[in-house]
């Protein structure tokens, strides 16, 4: 009798535990946040230059490493994200609207994105245009920040 109430209790709480984790991933998709995501580029300061005009490996190993100095941004702050070591970021928690994605390091320049999340959860990224903002550039989604060019 024991064994049997034991048992049944054991089968209740698996059953209640499947109903929560269903339940919590039906609440992530009907509150409309999403993730923004993306990869970036290391600052080519960081590499010198080798003489086959390739990249070589850094020369202080104990130099802090590149994306500890390099924080993201949403809209001037609203939401903020950091870089992994391998360059990726996730920034959680976003409804669904029009966002500036902006890369701050104190030493290279990274172009702005425009990020767009229409309510179904569609992305869509574009260089931002202060100058002409009608003009459409489409970039890539997920997100690759590069460098700007001209530095």
């Amino acid at each position: 009798m024991c064994l049997k109430l034991f048992g049944f209790t054991a089968l209740l709480a698996i059953v209640s535990c499947e109903v929560i984790i269903g339940q919590d991933e039906l609440v992530d998709e009907v509150s409309g946040l999403y993730t923004i995501e993306g990869r970036v580029s290391p600052p080519d300061s960081i590499f010198p230059p080798t003489q086959g005009g390739g990249r070589s490996a850094p020369v202080n190993k104990n130099a802090p490493k590149w994306h500890t100095e390099i924080t993201l941004s949403i809209n001037d702050g609203e939401f903020k994200g950091f870089v992994r070591e391998d360059g990726q970021f996730m920034i959680s928690g976003v409804p669904s609207g029009s966002y500036i994605l902006d890369v701050h390091h104190p030493d290279v320049f990274y172009e702005p994105v425009r990020v767009e999340i229409n309510p179904k959860g569609k992305f869509r990224a574009r260089k931002v245009n202060f100058v002409q903002p009608a003009q459409i550039m489409q970039v890539a989604y997920p997100l690759r920040a590069k460098k700007r060019k001209d530095q």
